[in-house]
């Protein structure tokens, strides 16, 4: 549980009330098997995860860790974020439909509170679940794509074969459900995913996008900025750049200031209702 401002560099919701403040609350496991991920312990092996507290003894109002886990009620997670001055709460770092009791019990205290309620996604959830119950309190969501939905990357790298429809679907749901809907794409390193594979898949999926969705992307490119710079063709205009950007743009830091416009020319977006 930390506290963030939103707006910054790798900050995915980047496009959502930038500059407010949000207290960030990650859980454990998730429905994916990402060999890549940087969460490996919390959401994959949550037993080697030391706690920030006793396990029988839940948090007080005001506390923040990261890297270890302790036993938090809804009701301490919004107490703490309106101590800290947040305007949002935001889940993530694991799949936050996993824990989908506690999330919701969360979020429905921060609505009642007047605060935002902000989800990072797999998209592996199922459009009822996700019309009948997330959407009834979440105002902006996340959707994190890998890869650019090339369904053998997800197979291979993922561990999640068959689940690009499924997260397809979810997309096209959030939107009737008329949340803030975010795309992000991981855009894949060379030795994960060739580079015919790369394109086949990027000019596909943005193809869907722009069609069923009518927004950007956003792209996470971590070293891959030769294949940025190709993806910028095939994606919906608008665009945003998270992560290291490619030679001639300028950036900041989160401790200097926000994303500067010449990045927003470089590569894919995320949009607003």
């Amino acid at each position: 549980m930390v506290r963030q401002i939103r707006g910054y560099q790798v900050d995915p919701f980047l496009t959502y009330k930038p500059g407010a403040t949000s207290l960030f609350l990650g859980g454990l496991r998730c429905t994916a098997g990402c060999t890549f991920c940087m969460s490996t312990r919390l959401v994959h092996r949550p037993e080697a995860v030391r706690w920030a507290a006793p396990a029988d003894t839940p948090v007080s109002p005001g506390d923040t860790w990261y890297g270890r886990k302790a036993t938090l009620k809804p009701v301490t997670a919004v107490l703490t974020a309106l101590q800290l001055g947040c305007q949002h709460v935001e889940f993530g770092i694991n799949e936050p439909t996993v824990t989908a009791e506690w999330t919701l019990a969360t979020a429905a205290v921060a609505k009642e509170c007047g605060l935002d309620v902000v989800v990072e996604t797999n998209g592996f959830t199922t459009p009822h679940v996700i019309e009948q119950l997330f959407a009834q309190v979440v105002d902006a969501v996340d959707v994190g794509v890998k890869g650019s939905a090339d369904p053998e990357f997800y197979a291979r790298q993922m561990r999640s074969a068959g689940a690009v429809p499924h997260v397809l679907d979810s997309l096209l749901s959030w939107r009737r459900a008329g949340t803030h809907v975010i795309v992000g794409d991981l855009i894949a390193p060379p030795h994960t995913q060739s580079d015919p594979q790369f394109e086949d898949a990027a000019r596909r999926f943005y193809g869907w996008l722009a069609e069923h969705l009518g927004q950007s992307l956003t792209c996470w490119s971590p070293g891959s900025c030769a294949r940025a710079r190709r993806a910028q063709g095939m994606a919906p205009p608008r665009s945003t750049w998270c992560g290291r950007p490619p030679r001639g743009t300028v950036t900041t830091n989160g401790r200097n200031g926000p994303l500067s416009s010449p990045l927003r020319k470089v590569c894919p977006t995320r949009t607003a209702r």
